[in-house]
């Protein structure tokens, strides 16, 4: 729909949000307005956990553990943002859900 974002793992692509030039695009046959972007391998392994973070399963912590997400996952563990649970997945607690921009923006 209007302002849908899409992630394939190698580009990232989206829908615009304006309404009017949406229905216009698909009443004439045509693909909404829109674009896309390509991602490089940094960037797709942070929208991977960020994807996964947005999910009740989380993520495997043996995956942000070690290398560039440690710091901000260790961060959001120490502000509550996140928590390692018993089957040493990372989720994101209640509070980290509703401030979840600001875990996100420090994995980007």
């Amino acid at each position: 729909g209007p302002g849908a974002h899409a992630f394939d793992g190698r580009a990232r692509r989206w829908n615009a949000a304006h309404l009017d030039a949406y229905a216009a695009a698909l009443a004439a046959g045509s693909l909404p307005p829109g674009g896309h972007e390509p991602i490089d391998d940094a960037v797709a392994a942070a929208e991977t956990i960020v994807l996964a973070l947005r999910t009740d399963d989380g993520v495997a912590a043996d995956e942000i553990d070690a290398g560039p997400f440690g710091p901000t996952i260790t961060w959001a563990l120490d502000e509550g943002l996140a928590s390692r649970d018993s089957d040493d997945r990372v989720r994101l607690t209640t509070r980290g859900r509703l401030l979840s921009n600001e875990v996100f923006t420090r994995l980007i």
